[in-house]
C-alpha cells in the first residue's frame, strides 16, 4: 500500500517542459500598448528567460541545418516562455527556460510541413 501511494507523487513530479511559475506569469499579460510599456514587457520576458539568445540561435541553426536566421522573437503563451526562430529552411520554437525544442516546421516549396 505504501508503494502505491508514493507512485502518484513520483508521477506528478515529472514535468515534460519547464514552465513559468504562476506568480511570475500573471503580470505577463499586458493590455497597454504604449511603447514604454511594451519595452518593459520585453525586458521582463528577457529576465525570465534562462537560456541565452546566442545559445538559442546555435540550437536553431543545428536543428534546421541552416546557415542564416531570418527572425528571432521571445514570446509567451500561457505559462510557456519560448523563442520563435525563423531560418531559411524551417521555423523552430525553443523553450526559453530549458532549451528544449517545442516544435519544428520545415519549409517546402508550397509552405510548411511538420
Amino acid at each position: 500500500m505504501k508503494g502505491i501511494v508514493s507512485l502518484p507523487f513520483f508521477m506528478v513530479s515529472i514535468i515534460v517542459a519547464e514552465q513559468i511559475k504562476v506568480d511570475n506569469s500573471i503580470p505577463l499579460t499586458i493590455y497597454n500598448h504604449r511603447p514604454s510599456v511594451q519595452l518593459q514587457h520585453k525586458r521582463k520576458l528577457q529576465r525570465l528567460s534562462k537560456v541565452k539568445s546566442d545559445q538559442v540561435v546555435e540550437i536553431a541553426l543545428r536543428v534546421c541545418h541552416a546557415n542564416k536566421i531570418h527572425s528571432k522573437r521571445l514570446k509567451h503563451k500561457g505559462q510557456l516562455l519560448f523563442y520563435r526562430i525563423v531560418t531559411e529552411k524551417c521555423l523552430v520554437e525553443i523553450n526559453a527556460l530549458d532549451g528544449d525544442i517545442i516544435s519544428k516546421e520545415v519549409y517546402h516549396k508550397k509552405g510548411f510541413k511538420k
